[in-house]
């Protein structure tokens, strides 16, 4: 009876010594998820900056060019006569 309990015991000893090895397993992937989803998330936050970023800077850039187109026309406005011409009769 002994022997069977002592039998008994390492049974128990291995199987919890077994689920014990799964379950570090277990919680050593999950972590290693988690700091790869961590990543791709840090990942994905630095590219939208950075889009928003071009983006903005895209903007200011035709803003821009619309200023100095603006400016360009008003500035040659005396010489285009025809334009003149054509918003006097217009308006």
């Amino acid at each position: 009876m002994a022997e069977m309990n002592q039998n008994f015991s390492i049974q128990e000893e291995q199987i919890y010594t077994k689920w014990t090895e799964q379950a570090e397993a277990f919680l050593a992937a999950n972590e290693a998820l988690e700091r790869k989803e961590l990543a791709e998330i840090e990942r994905s936050r630095k590219f939208r900056l950075g889009a928003n970023i071009l983006f903005t800077a895209v903007m200011i850039f035709s803003i821009i060019q619309i200023f100095f187109g603006i400016v360009l026309i008003l500035i040659q406005f005396p010489e285009m006569s025809w334009l003149k011409n054509l918003l006097i009769s217009y308006f």
